[in-house]
């Protein structure tokens, strides 16, 4: 779908039809008259683009650190034609590049000036504001960088599950456990979350998990019902095999969008240890995430998760030291996006 070159690489083809949407969207549509879209920048850059028939509908490049703006290895210029738009095609390229720049470059940290209206992409890929909003051209803007640090995994863990602070259902809610059906919404959470590239992804990765294993899915899995009777957020207390051992964790909170930021989230990890002392489990409990998720690990922390940082689960793709060093890099980043926000 993408293609990437460097500028001596170019086709004069190709730097036409860059040209053209370059002048397209930051001239004609933006109005961008205030500096030259074309610097000598260009000469020393990665070009992205992807085609649709014979023009270029979406581009960034690539600046390496040593030509960079920033500290950092940069992106800019990045656009979609208009007609394109909100199909995911910039998401998609702003992946590529990353995994480009991450892999080949071999550079971990990479920054980028966003047009704030559209830094909620961004966020979506892993960035994070690191600035306050400014002008640039005319136009307010925010500084963004992303470092592939963020995103490893982490764990939490507690070792006192009886105790713990209780968050009600808001008024209108209810609490049920799973019924044979509830995998389609499961699914449908969990992908629109972006969780999954699809349903049918999602319901293999339930079935996997759940269905094929037991019919504990009825007692540990459940969901948070609106008014209409629609499940809208979910969570399970699940076998977890990261130490040797069957231990439980939580497993799989999610909320949806259109619901998140009314303590539903809470609810749902009270829930969740509520059940775990209703089965009769004790003494140790634990969750997976990652550091990009730094929102819900603090939700864990009211509850008296702690980070874990003793020896590395059997089932890490890493050896000793390198888990010891992620993680320790994870939790100072996790610490540094909390207070951010």
């Amino acid at each position: 779908m993408f293609k990437i070159k460097h500028f001596n690489d170019l086709t004069v083809e190709e730097f036409y039809e860059i040209a053209k949407a370059r002048y397209e969207v930051f001239a004609c549509e933006q109005h961008i008259f205030e500096e030259n879209d074309f610097d000598d920048t260009d000469k020393v850059s990665y070009h992205v683009f992807s085609y649709d028939n014979d023009k270029i509908v979406a581009y960034l490049r690539i600046i390496p650190k040593e030509f960079s703006y920033y500290e950092n290895t940069g992106i800019g210029r990045v656009l979609v034609l208009k007609e394109y738009r909100r199909s995911g095609l910039a998401k998609k390229m702003v992946y590529f590049a990353i995994d480009f720049i991450t892999e080949i470059l071999k550079e971990d940290s990479i920054s980028l000036s966003a047009q704030e209206y559209i830094s909620s992409l961004y966020e979506k890929c892993g960035f994070i504001a690191v600035s306050d909003v400014y002008l640039e051209v005319g136009i307010p803007h925010v500084e963004m960088e992303y470092n592939k640090f963020r995103d490893i995994k982490v764990l939490m863990e507690k070792n006192n599950p009886s105790e713990y602070p209780k968050f009600d259902l808001p008024e209108g809610f209810s609490l049920v456990k799973y019924k044979d059906g509830y995998e389609k919404d499961w699914a449908k959470i969990q992908t629109d979350l972006e969780q999954f590239e699809s349903i049918d992804e999602a319901l293999k990765c339930f079935k996997d998990t759940f269905l094929d294993v037991t019919d504990d899915v009825y007692k540990k899995c459940f969901f948070i019902q609106n008014k209409d009777g629609k499940n809208i957020a979910t969570a399970s207390i699940w076998n977890g095999n990261h130490f040797g051992k069957t231990l439980q964790r939580i497993h799989w909170v999610a909320v949806s969008k259109e619901y998140q930021g009314l303590g539903l989230a809470k609810s749902l990890v009270s829930a969740a240890l509520d059940v775990f002392n209703e089965l009769g489990f004790k003494d140790y409990i634990y969750l997976t995430s990652q550091v990009s998720s730094y929102k819900a690990l603090n939700i864990y922390s009211k509850f008296g998760f702690i980070p874990y940082t003793d020896k590395m689960p059997i089932n890490w793709d890493m050896d000793e030291k390198e888990f010891e060093k992620e993680t320790k890099y994870a939790w100072k980043q996790i610490n540094l996006l909390s207070k951010k926000k």
